[in-house]
Protein backbone atom coordinates (compact mmCIF):
# COMPACT_ATOMS: atom_id res chain seq x y z
CA UNK A 1 0.00 0.00 0.00
CA UNK A 2 2.99 2.54 0.86
CA UNK A 3 4.66 1.57 -2.32
CA UNK A 4 1.27 2.58 -4.92
CA UNK A 5 1.21 5.94 -2.98
CA UNK A 6 4.56 6.45 -3.59
CA UNK A 7 3.76 5.68 -6.89
CA UNK A 8 1.75 8.15 -7.25
CA UNK A 9 3.10 10.79 -5.74
CA UNK A 10 5.17 12.11 -8.87
CA UNK A 11 1.68 12.16 -10.62
CA UNK A 12 0.19 14.71 -8.42
CA UNK A 13 -0.21 17.96 -9.57
CA UNK A 14 2.14 20.86 -8.99
CA UNK A 15 1.30 24.52 -8.83
CA UNK A 16 4.40 25.54 -9.99
CA UNK A 17 4.06 23.49 -13.34
CA UNK A 18 0.47 24.05 -14.25
CA UNK A 19 0.89 25.49 -17.57
CA UNK A 20 0.25 23.45 -20.71
CA UNK A 21 3.54 21.89 -22.77
CA UNK A 22 4.75 24.64 -25.10
CA UNK A 23 3.19 27.48 -23.33
CA UNK A 24 5.67 30.46 -22.34
CA UNK A 25 6.39 30.71 -19.03
CA UNK A 26 4.26 34.16 -17.82
CA UNK A 27 6.03 37.12 -16.84
CA UNK A 28 7.90 37.16 -12.98
CA UNK A 29 6.36 39.91 -11.13
CA UNK A 30 8.56 42.29 -9.30
CA UNK A 31 7.38 44.22 -6.74
CA UNK A 32 8.42 47.92 -7.16
CA UNK A 33 9.79 50.25 -5.11
CA UNK A 34 11.24 53.88 -5.02
CA UNK A 35 13.55 54.73 -6.80
CA UNK A 36 12.70 51.96 -9.73
CA UNK A 37 14.69 51.36 -12.92
CA UNK A 38 13.68 52.64 -16.03
CA UNK A 39 13.07 51.19 -19.09
CA UNK A 40 14.74 52.27 -21.90
CA UNK A 41 13.88 55.30 -23.06
CA UNK A 42 12.15 56.38 -19.72
CA UNK A 43 13.62 58.83 -17.25
CA UNK A 44 11.51 57.36 -14.80
CA UNK A 45 8.65 54.71 -14.13
CA UNK A 46 6.93 53.29 -10.96
CA UNK A 47 4.25 51.47 -10.03
CA UNK A 48 2.97 49.39 -7.31
CA UNK A 49 3.50 46.22 -9.38
CA UNK A 50 6.13 46.16 -12.72
CA UNK A 51 5.83 42.91 -15.17
CA UNK A 52 8.62 42.50 -17.84
CA UNK A 53 8.23 40.67 -21.05
CA UNK A 54 11.43 41.34 -23.03
CA UNK A 55 11.09 44.88 -24.33
CA UNK A 56 7.36 44.76 -22.87
CA UNK A 57 6.94 46.47 -19.29
CA UNK A 58 3.89 46.25 -17.29
CA UNK A 59 3.30 48.67 -14.78
CA UNK A 60 0.02 48.29 -12.51
CA UNK A 61 -1.30 50.51 -9.22
CA UNK A 62 -0.52 53.97 -8.79
CA UNK A 63 1.85 54.64 -12.39
CA UNK A 64 3.91 57.56 -12.70
CA UNK A 65 6.29 58.02 -15.81
CA UNK A 66 8.24 60.74 -16.48
CA UNK A 67 10.54 61.49 -19.13
CA UNK A 68 12.13 64.87 -19.93
CA UNK A 69 9.08 68.27 -19.55
CA UNK A 70 6.29 65.41 -19.52
CA UNK A 71 4.72 63.24 -17.10
CA UNK A 72 2.12 60.16 -17.23
CA UNK A 73 -0.37 58.91 -14.14
CA UNK A 74 -2.54 56.19 -14.80
CA UNK A 75 -3.82 52.75 -13.00
CA UNK A 76 -2.36 50.39 -15.49
CA UNK A 77 0.33 51.51 -18.37
CA UNK A 78 2.31 48.92 -20.67
CA UNK A 79 5.57 50.02 -22.40
CA UNK A 80 7.09 48.93 -25.78
CA UNK A 81 10.89 49.77 -25.67
CA UNK A 82 11.36 48.86 -29.28
CA UNK A 83 8.57 50.95 -30.64
CA UNK A 84 8.72 53.85 -28.26
CA UNK A 85 4.93 52.73 -27.62
CA UNK A 86 3.16 53.43 -24.08
CA UNK A 87 -0.41 52.62 -23.65
CA UNK A 88 -2.34 53.47 -20.32
CA UNK A 89 -5.67 53.41 -19.35
CA UNK A 90 -7.73 54.01 -16.13
CA UNK A 91 -7.46 57.75 -14.30
CA UNK A 92 -4.96 58.87 -17.18
CA UNK A 93 -3.21 61.88 -16.51
CA UNK A 94 -0.93 63.76 -18.68
CA UNK A 95 0.95 67.00 -17.80
CA UNK A 96 3.12 68.82 -19.87
CA UNK A 97 4.34 72.45 -18.75
CA UNK A 98 1.34 74.34 -18.55
CA UNK A 99 -0.66 71.51 -20.53
CA UNK A 100 -2.71 69.06 -18.70
CA UNK A 101 -5.20 66.21 -20.44
CA UNK A 102 -7.17 63.65 -18.63
CA UNK A 103 -8.35 60.79 -20.30
CA UNK A 104 -9.66 57.22 -20.14
CA UNK A 105 -6.78 55.50 -21.99
CA UNK A 106 -4.54 57.22 -24.62
CA UNK A 107 -1.61 55.31 -27.09
CA UNK A 108 1.88 57.72 -26.93
CA UNK A 109 4.86 57.69 -28.83
CA UNK A 110 7.66 58.87 -26.33
CA UNK A 111 9.81 59.64 -29.00
CA UNK A 112 7.74 61.46 -31.17
CA UNK A 113 5.53 62.58 -28.17
CA UNK A 114 2.66 62.68 -30.07
CA UNK A 115 -0.48 60.69 -29.77
CA UNK A 116 -4.57 60.22 -29.52
CA UNK A 117 -6.38 60.63 -25.96
CA UNK A 118 -9.69 58.75 -25.63
CA UNK A 119 -12.66 60.39 -24.18
CA UNK A 120 -10.46 62.85 -22.98
CA UNK A 121 -10.63 67.01 -21.77
CA UNK A 122 -7.63 69.04 -20.85
CA UNK A 123 -6.95 72.76 -20.20
CA UNK A 124 -3.43 74.69 -21.17
CA UNK A 125 -2.25 77.80 -20.06
CA UNK A 126 -2.32 80.39 -22.42
CA UNK A 127 -1.11 84.05 -20.35
CA UNK A 128 0.27 84.62 -17.18
CA UNK A 129 -1.00 88.58 -17.07
CA UNK A 130 -4.63 88.78 -18.02
CA UNK A 131 -7.23 91.07 -16.54
CA UNK A 132 -10.03 89.02 -15.35
CA UNK A 133 -12.39 92.30 -14.72
CA UNK A 134 -14.36 92.89 -17.89
CA UNK A 135 -16.11 90.03 -19.63
CA UNK A 136 -15.37 88.67 -22.57
CA UNK A 137 -11.60 88.82 -22.14
CA UNK A 138 -9.11 86.89 -22.55
CA UNK A 139 -8.85 84.06 -19.64
CA UNK A 140 -5.17 82.90 -18.88
CA UNK A 141 -6.32 78.90 -19.01
CA UNK A 142 -7.90 77.41 -22.04
CA UNK A 143 -10.25 74.25 -21.20
CA UNK A 144 -11.30 71.79 -24.42
CA UNK A 145 -12.64 68.64 -24.97
CA UNK A 146 -13.40 65.44 -26.85
CA UNK A 147 -13.90 62.17 -27.99
CA UNK A 148 -10.43 61.79 -29.24
CA UNK A 149 -7.65 64.50 -28.78
CA UNK A 150 -4.72 63.73 -31.10
CA UNK A 151 -1.58 65.52 -29.69
CA UNK A 152 0.32 66.69 -32.76
CA UNK A 153 2.80 68.69 -31.38
CA UNK A 154 4.26 70.04 -28.36
CA UNK A 155 1.06 72.76 -28.22
CA UNK A 156 -0.85 71.63 -31.22
CA UNK A 157 -4.01 68.99 -30.88
CA UNK A 158 -6.67 67.84 -32.98
CA UNK A 159 -9.62 67.32 -31.75
CA UNK A 160 -12.81 65.24 -32.45
CA UNK A 161 -16.61 65.94 -31.74
CA UNK A 162 -15.67 68.53 -28.94
CA UNK A 163 -15.10 71.89 -28.24
CA UNK A 164 -13.00 74.53 -26.43
CA UNK A 165 -14.12 77.27 -24.49
CA UNK A 166 -11.37 80.30 -22.40
CA UNK A 167 -14.28 80.69 -19.86
CA UNK A 168 -13.31 78.70 -16.28
CA UNK A 169 -16.80 78.89 -14.69
CA UNK A 170 -18.53 75.50 -13.91
CA UNK A 171 -20.43 76.74 -16.99
CA UNK A 172 -18.76 78.48 -18.77
CA UNK A 173 -20.31 81.93 -20.14
CA UNK A 174 -19.28 80.89 -23.95
CA UNK A 175 -18.02 77.88 -25.93
CA UNK A 176 -17.54 76.16 -29.24
CA UNK A 177 -18.51 72.88 -29.77
CA UNK A 178 -17.49 71.05 -33.16
CA UNK A 179 -16.88 68.18 -35.14
CA UNK A 180 -13.19 69.11 -35.96
CA UNK A 181 -10.77 71.30 -34.22
CA UNK A 182 -7.71 71.82 -34.99
CA UNK A 183 -6.35 73.67 -32.14
CA UNK A 184 -2.67 75.55 -32.13
CA UNK A 185 -1.91 76.79 -28.82
CA UNK A 186 -1.11 80.90 -28.98
CA UNK A 187 -2.00 80.90 -32.44
CA UNK A 188 -5.08 79.74 -33.41
CA UNK A 189 -8.35 77.04 -33.47
CA UNK A 190 -10.26 76.03 -36.90
CA UNK A 191 -13.16 74.43 -36.68
CA UNK A 192 -15.36 72.97 -38.61
CA UNK A 193 -18.98 73.33 -38.70
CA UNK A 194 -18.99 74.78 -34.79
CA UNK A 195 -21.74 75.81 -32.80
CA UNK A 196 -21.57 78.59 -30.72
CA UNK A 197 -23.34 78.17 -27.09
CA UNK A 198 -23.92 80.74 -24.64
CA UNK A 199 -24.22 79.42 -20.95
CA UNK A 200 -24.97 76.25 -22.40
CA UNK A 201 -27.98 77.26 -25.14
CA UNK A 202 -26.98 76.86 -28.29
CA UNK A 203 -26.91 80.32 -30.36
CA UNK A 204 -24.87 80.45 -33.35
CA UNK A 205 -23.85 77.73 -36.41
CA UNK A 206 -21.23 78.86 -38.78
CA UNK A 207 -19.81 76.50 -41.53
CA UNK A 208 -15.87 77.10 -40.41
CA UNK A 209 -14.29 79.62 -38.16
CA UNK A 210 -10.87 80.72 -37.85
CA UNK A 211 -10.29 81.86 -34.11
CA UNK A 212 -7.43 83.82 -32.87
CA UNK A 213 -5.21 82.80 -30.01
CA UNK A 214 -2.39 84.74 -28.92
CA UNK A 215 -1.12 85.05 -25.34
CA UNK A 216 -0.53 88.80 -26.36
CA UNK A 217 -4.12 89.09 -26.92
CA UNK A 218 -3.45 90.50 -30.81
CA UNK A 219 -3.13 87.93 -33.54
CA UNK A 220 -4.45 88.24 -37.42
CA UNK A 221 -7.95 86.15 -37.66
CA UNK A 222 -11.57 86.77 -37.80
CA UNK A 223 -13.32 88.01 -34.97
CA UNK A 224 -16.41 86.41 -32.96
CA UNK A 225 -19.57 87.31 -35.42
CA UNK A 226 -22.39 88.68 -33.47
CA UNK A 227 -26.15 89.42 -34.43
CA UNK A 228 -29.21 90.89 -33.27
CA UNK A 229 -32.22 91.70 -34.67
CA UNK A 230 -34.77 95.27 -34.96
CA UNK A 231 -37.81 96.34 -36.20
CA UNK A 232 -36.48 98.45 -38.75
CA UNK A 233 -33.00 96.77 -40.12
CA UNK A 234 -33.92 93.31 -39.50
CA UNK A 235 -31.66 90.43 -38.31
CA UNK A 236 -28.35 91.62 -38.48
CA UNK A 237 -24.98 89.50 -39.06
CA UNK A 238 -21.83 91.62 -38.44
CA UNK A 239 -18.48 89.95 -39.34
CA UNK A 240 -14.71 91.63 -38.83
CA UNK A 241 -11.47 90.53 -39.34
CA UNK A 242 -8.24 91.62 -37.58
CA UNK A 243 -5.08 92.06 -38.86
CA UNK A 244 -2.21 92.67 -36.86
CA UNK A 245 0.56 94.07 -39.21
CA UNK A 246 3.20 94.08 -36.40
CA UNK A 247 3.92 95.15 -32.75
CA UNK A 248 2.97 99.15 -33.65
CA UNK A 249 -0.24 98.71 -35.73
CA UNK A 250 -2.92 96.92 -37.09
CA UNK A 251 -6.04 96.78 -39.11
CA UNK A 252 -9.82 95.82 -38.86
CA UNK A 253 -12.06 95.20 -41.51
CA UNK A 254 -15.43 94.99 -40.89
CA UNK A 255 -19.01 94.14 -42.76
CA UNK A 256 -22.67 94.10 -41.45
CA UNK A 257 -25.47 92.67 -42.96
CA UNK A 258 -29.23 93.28 -42.61
CA UNK A 259 -32.03 91.83 -43.96
CA UNK A 260 -34.36 94.99 -44.39
CA UNK A 261 -32.26 97.31 -44.72
CA UNK A 262 -28.95 96.43 -46.92
CA UNK A 263 -25.60 96.47 -45.93
CA UNK A 264 -22.69 98.20 -44.09
CA UNK A 265 -18.80 97.70 -44.44
CA UNK A 266 -15.43 99.77 -43.03
CA UNK A 267 -11.87 99.88 -41.64
CA UNK A 268 -10.29 101.15 -38.49
CA UNK A 269 -6.81 101.73 -38.50
CA UNK A 270 -4.71 102.17 -35.25
CA UNK A 271 -1.17 102.78 -35.01
CA UNK A 272 1.61 104.17 -32.36
CA UNK A 273 4.68 105.36 -33.94
CA UNK A 274 6.47 106.30 -30.42
CA UNK A 275 5.93 108.03 -27.57
CA UNK A 276 3.26 110.79 -27.52
CA UNK A 277 2.84 110.05 -31.40
CA UNK A 278 -0.18 107.58 -31.93
CA UNK A 279 -3.54 107.93 -34.09
CA UNK A 280 -6.30 105.81 -35.10
CA UNK A 281 -8.90 106.37 -37.95
CA UNK A 282 -12.16 104.64 -38.67
CA UNK A 283 -14.52 105.13 -41.58
CA UNK A 284 -17.91 103.12 -42.25
CA UNK A 285 -20.74 103.14 -45.57
CA UNK A 286 -23.93 102.01 -45.16
CA UNK A 287 -25.74 101.27 -48.08
CA UNK A 288 -29.50 101.04 -47.69
CA UNK A 289 -32.18 99.92 -49.86
CA UNK A 290 -35.90 101.17 -49.99
CA UNK A 291 -37.10 100.04 -46.74
CA UNK A 292 -41.08 99.30 -46.29
CA UNK A 293 -41.79 99.75 -42.33
CA UNK A 294 -44.18 97.69 -40.30
CA UNK A 295 -46.16 101.11 -39.75
CA UNK A 296 -46.64 101.61 -43.56
CA UNK A 297 -43.94 104.63 -43.89
CA UNK A 298 -41.30 103.85 -46.57
CA UNK A 299 -38.49 105.36 -46.90
CA UNK A 300 -36.10 105.58 -49.74
CA UNK A 301 -32.51 103.88 -50.01
CA UNK A 302 -29.47 105.91 -49.59
CA UNK A 303 -25.83 105.91 -48.80
CA UNK A 304 -24.24 107.19 -45.92
CA UNK A 305 -21.15 107.19 -43.81
CA UNK A 306 -19.12 108.32 -40.88
CA UNK A 307 -15.80 109.13 -40.19
CA UNK A 308 -14.03 109.17 -36.48
CA UNK A 309 -9.95 109.87 -36.35
CA UNK A 310 -7.69 111.01 -33.80
CA UNK A 311 -4.05 111.70 -33.85
CA UNK A 312 -1.36 112.86 -31.90
CA UNK A 313 2.29 113.86 -33.99
CA UNK A 314 5.41 115.46 -32.77
CA UNK A 315 6.77 117.32 -34.75
CA UNK A 316 11.05 117.46 -33.98
CA UNK A 317 11.55 118.07 -30.43
CA UNK A 318 9.31 121.63 -29.75
CA UNK A 319 6.08 121.20 -31.90
CA UNK A 320 2.91 118.81 -31.82
CA UNK A 321 0.29 118.23 -33.98
CA UNK A 322 -3.33 117.12 -33.22
CA UNK A 323 -6.43 116.11 -35.33
CA UNK A 324 -9.75 115.39 -34.48
CA UNK A 325 -12.29 114.14 -36.69
CA UNK A 326 -15.85 113.12 -35.78
CA UNK A 327 -18.21 113.58 -38.56
CA UNK A 328 -21.21 111.42 -40.07
CA UNK A 329 -23.28 112.59 -43.22
CA UNK A 330 -26.86 111.60 -42.11
CA UNK A 331 -28.24 112.30 -38.27
CA UNK A 332 -30.71 109.73 -39.03
CA UNK A 333 -28.68 107.19 -40.07
CA UNK A 334 -26.62 107.79 -36.50
CA UNK A 335 -29.64 107.56 -34.51
CA UNK A 336 -31.16 104.15 -36.13
CA UNK A 337 -28.04 101.89 -36.39
CA UNK A 338 -25.87 103.12 -33.26
CA UNK A 339 -26.30 100.57 -30.18
CA UNK A 340 -25.18 102.41 -27.72
CA UNK A 341 -27.31 105.94 -26.29
CA UNK A 342 -24.19 108.00 -26.09
CA UNK A 343 -23.90 107.66 -30.18
CA UNK A 344 -27.64 106.88 -30.70
CA UNK A 345 -28.36 110.26 -29.14
CA UNK A 346 -25.75 112.21 -30.60
CA UNK A 347 -26.44 115.41 -32.49
CA UNK A 348 -23.13 117.37 -33.33
CA UNK A 349 -20.65 116.51 -35.89
CA UNK A 350 -16.97 118.19 -35.40
CA UNK A 351 -13.59 119.02 -37.27
CA UNK A 352 -10.34 120.03 -35.63
CA UNK A 353 -6.69 120.61 -35.84
CA UNK A 354 -3.55 122.25 -34.14
CA UNK A 355 -0.26 122.49 -34.26
CA UNK A 356 1.96 123.75 -30.98
CA UNK A 357 5.17 123.93 -29.74
CA UNK A 358 8.06 126.35 -28.06
CA UNK A 359 9.95 129.03 -29.89
CA UNK A 360 12.59 131.39 -27.55
CA UNK A 361 10.66 130.77 -24.71
CA UNK A 362 7.65 131.43 -26.47
CA UNK A 363 4.80 129.20 -26.79
CA UNK A 364 3.20 129.69 -30.22
CA UNK A 365 -0.49 127.30 -31.60
CA UNK A 366 -2.33 127.59 -34.74
CA UNK A 367 -5.59 125.88 -35.54
CA UNK A 368 -8.67 125.52 -36.67
CA UNK A 369 -12.37 123.97 -35.49
CA UNK A 370 -15.83 123.68 -36.87
CA UNK A 371 -18.73 121.69 -34.82
CA UNK A 372 -22.18 121.63 -36.36
CA UNK A 373 -25.15 120.92 -33.68
CA UNK A 374 -28.56 119.54 -35.54
CA UNK A 375 -31.90 120.21 -34.48
CA UNK A 376 -33.83 117.98 -36.98
CA UNK A 377 -32.63 116.26 -40.01
CA UNK A 378 -32.06 119.11 -41.95
CA UNK A 379 -31.96 122.15 -39.38
CA UNK A 380 -28.47 122.86 -37.51
CA UNK A 381 -26.10 125.61 -36.44
CA UNK A 382 -22.31 125.31 -37.77
CA UNK A 383 -20.05 127.18 -35.55
CA UNK A 384 -16.14 127.79 -34.62
CA UNK A 385 -13.29 129.04 -35.23
CA UNK A 386 -11.09 129.74 -38.38
CA UNK A 387 -7.71 129.91 -37.85
CA UNK A 388 -7.62 130.57 -34.52
CA UNK A 389 -3.28 131.69 -33.03
CA UNK A 390 -2.35 132.10 -29.77
CA UNK A 391 1.09 133.71 -28.86
CA UNK A 392 1.71 133.46 -25.08
CA UNK A 393 5.31 134.06 -23.17
CA UNK A 394 5.24 133.10 -19.39
CA UNK A 395 5.69 134.98 -16.41
CA UNK A 396 9.26 136.63 -16.04
CA UNK A 397 10.20 138.78 -12.95
CA UNK A 398 10.77 142.78 -13.14
CA UNK A 399 14.35 143.30 -12.65
CA UNK A 400 14.52 145.47 -9.23
CA UNK A 401 10.82 145.27 -8.20
CA UNK A 402 8.62 141.80 -6.88
CA UNK A 403 6.81 142.26 -9.65
CA UNK A 404 6.47 139.71 -12.72
CA UNK A 405 4.69 140.06 -16.19
CA UNK A 406 3.23 138.00 -18.87
CA UNK A 407 2.69 138.52 -22.52
CA UNK A 408 -0.05 136.66 -24.57
CA UNK A 409 -2.78 137.21 -27.90
CA UNK A 410 -4.93 135.92 -29.91
CA UNK A 411 -6.33 135.82 -32.98
CA UNK A 412 -9.55 134.14 -34.29
CA UNK A 413 -12.29 134.62 -36.77
CA UNK A 414 -15.00 133.36 -35.70
CA UNK A 415 -17.52 131.43 -37.10
CA UNK A 416 -20.90 130.86 -36.76
CA UNK A 417 -24.07 129.65 -39.49
CA UNK A 418 -27.57 128.87 -39.67
CA UNK A 419 -28.31 125.49 -42.32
Amino acid sequence: MLLAACALLPLAPRPARAQAAGQPPAAPVVQATRPAPAAPGLGFAWGERLRIDGDHYTWEGTVEIKNEDWTFYADVADYYASTHMLVAKGNVLFTQGGNRLGADSVEFDTESRTGIFYNASGSAVITENVNRSMFGNQEPDMLFKGETIEKIGDRKYKITNGGFTTCVQPTPRWELDSGTVVLNIDEYAFLKNPVLKVKGVPMLYLPALYYPINKEDRATGFLMPTYGSSTYQGFRLSNAFFWALGRSHDATIMHDWYTKTGQGFGGEYRYVAGPGSQGDARVYVLREKPVLTDGGAASSGQRSYEIRSGVSQALGKRFRARGRVDYFSSVTTQQLYNQNIYDASRRQRSVSANVGGTVGGVSLSGGFDRTEYFFGESSSILSGTAPRIQLNRPERPIPGTPLYFSIGGEYASLVRESR
